[in-house]
């Protein structure tokens, strides 16, 4: 082999590895907009589906009418129970400084 044969079967390969990392990139990015599009359309149809919701609630008909009905629950009204406020602590020292629970802790200032 000669040296221009060389370099023709080097450019080949690069040309090659070129056109299937661009190949595969046109795929990945066709993916991509293909996924923010179903995600912009998933959110437009859950914001109608709320808004029908409600109306439904205020024309009479109850979350178990609809559901009896086939009607895909408000995406609203989805994720369980609604979170409670933790219950605050007493705190382990009273206003003096001294320890509450019965266990001497030291104070900040005999650290």
């Amino acid at each position: 082999m000669d040296i221009e044969s060389i370099e023709q079967a080097a450019a080949a390969k690069l040309d090659a590895d070129r056109n299937a990392r661009i190949s595969f990139i046109r795929e990945i990015a066709q993916a991509s907009v293909k996924y923010r599009a179903a995600r912009e359309n998933l959110t437009a149809a859950e914001a109608e589906l709320g808004q029908l919701h409600r109306a439904a609630r205020t024309h009479g008909w109850s979350d178990k009418d609809l559901k009896d009905f086939g009607i895909e629950p408000n995406p609203k009204n989805l994720g369980g129970r609604p979170r409670q406020k933790p219950e605050r602590r007493a705190p382990n020292r009273d206003t003096n400084g001294n320890s509450v629970a019965g266990i001497e802790i030291p104070g900040r200032d005999e650290q």
